[in-house]
């Protein structure tokens, strides 16, 4: 069995999304994961460097300087990179992972893993839709990132085929839909038929609500016969249970 690295922006103990479930996989086949979480400020107090939480699975914690959507200029981009870079180089060493160990990257912005690991295989998944969450009025110092972790990246995959058509300028994306049990098939009804809009996953302070009123208000005003349903992901999970 193999050694996977995963950097992520997530912490473990948040909800669990695409790269809990993946990490969770190679668990359950024997293999060895260190688990990379979010970074926190350079500031702050990230905890210890290192935490197994379960047989296999070591979590990892670094810091980094800025925010990914503060990085408006290059010179920041370098800047924070070259920290976050010093910041995981120790934590290598310090820790048994294999030299070839595989290496999923779900950060956009890691665009200098390939200084890391010369040899390992690197997989990115794009997961979100960075750019339309930049609360900044210009999204272009995130294509700049983006683009360059999608160069460097031996396999890239994206969850939607939105993502998929956005970063094939750059690579030759695959479409990951690890929960679905039959291959993907492109709709084929009319799509002016489609008066539902279902939003499935967890529904919480990372969800704007104040975009969903106004979405909803003006699918009122102009489009009265359309429907917008929140699908709580854990309600579901409760359900099953």
């Amino acid at each position: 069995m193999g050694d996977f690295i995963l950097f992520t922006h997530t912490k473990w103990t948040e909800a669990p999304r695409i790269r809990h479930q993946v990490a969770r996989l190679l668990l359950e086949s024997g293999h060895r994961v260190f688990f990379f979480e979010r970074p926190t400020p350079f500031w702050r107090d990230p905890g210890p460097d290192f935490e197994q939480v379960q047989p296999g699975l070591t979590l990892v914690r670094t810091r980094n300087l800025l925010h990914h959507q503060l990085r408006a200029l290059v010179p920041l981009h370098w800047l924070n990179a070259a920290f976050v870079e010093s910041q995981i180089r120790r934590r290598l060493a310090a820790c048994d992972a294999r030299p070839d160990a595989t290496v999923i990257n779900f950060a956009h912005d890691y665009y200098f893993l390939r200084r890391l690991f010369p040899k390992s295989r690197i997989v990115t998944v794009i997961h979100d839709d960075f750019e339309a969450q930049s609360r900044l009025p210009f999204t272009r110092h995130i294509a700049w990132s983006l683009e360059r972790t999608c160069r460097m990246s031996d396999e890239v995959f994206a969850v939607s085929t939105p993502l998929q058509e956005r970063l094939r300028a750059w690579c030759d994306p695959k479409l990951l839909l690890p929960w679905s049990v039959v291959p993907y098939r492109a709709p084929a009804a009319d799509m002016s038929r489609r008066k539902l809009l279902v939003y499935w996953g967890f529904v919480d302070s990372a969800i704007d609500l104040d975009v969903v009123r106004r979405l909803s208000d003006h699918l009122r005003e102009t489009r009265p016969d359309w429907r917008i349903l929140l699908a709580r992901f854990e309600d579901i999970l409760q359900a099953n249970d």
